[in-house]
């Protein structure tokens, strides 16, 4: 369910008449028919917005400009919103539930897996779109580097500590600290 790019930013989503689903993402937004990506179109200048589709045309509030657009993504108007941006903010309010006539549509990000699931008016339940495993993996990336580098420094500080105890003769001079036991145990045998 992804068009080939890495997003790990989600910002709402609508649906139109026909079922097309309309995800919001960082600097686009993505078109879906029976979960199957079918375009993109980029109108989005801010990271901030929100959208909503109304009388088949999406309404996109990027900042303080409302931009009025075909769901084809073709512009048909732009209007400035009012000086606390309240028409943005309704928008984003509404950016994790979105009602039909025969369903409701909720978004759900749990630890970064973002999914959307229809709920229709018989109680069936179906996921309609969810987050490629590829952008989910790719959103936990910064978290797990630094846990990473944490584990490496407090390792080689015990490393260190540990060696010296142990190896008191080689306890001072060019390999007694954290750099000189990683090259003792990297290059030496």
């Amino acid at each position: 369910m992804g068009n080939g790019t890495i997003n790990t930013q989600y910002r709402g989503f609508a649906v139109d008449n026909n079922g097309s689903l309309y995800v919001g993402k960082f600097d686009r937004i993505d078109v879906y028919k029976n979960s199957e990506f079918v375009k993109t179109f980029c109108t989005v200048y801010s990271q901030t917005y929100g959208l909503t589709i109304q009388d088949e045309k999406l309404y996109v509030a990027d900042g303080l400009t409302i931009k009025v657009m075909e769901l084809s993504g073709n512009l048909i108007k732009t209007y400035n919103d009012s000086y606390d941006a309240s028409e943005m903010h309704r928008l984003q309010s509404q950016q994790n539930v979105f009602v039909t006539d025969s369903a409701k549509y909720v978004a759900t990000d749990t630890l970064g897996f973002f999914k959307i699931t229809r709920y229709s008016t018989d109680g069936g339940s179906e996921v309609v779109y969810q987050i490629p495993t590829l952008d989910f993996v790719f959103s936990w990336t910064p978290l797990i580097f630094v846990i990473l580098i944490i584990v490496l420094v407090i390792g080689g500080i015990k490393w260190g500590r540990w060696r010296k105890k142990n190896y008191p003769e080689e306890g001072s001079g060019r390999y007694a600290n954290f750099y000189g036991s990683l090259f003792d145990l990297i290059f030496r045998k």
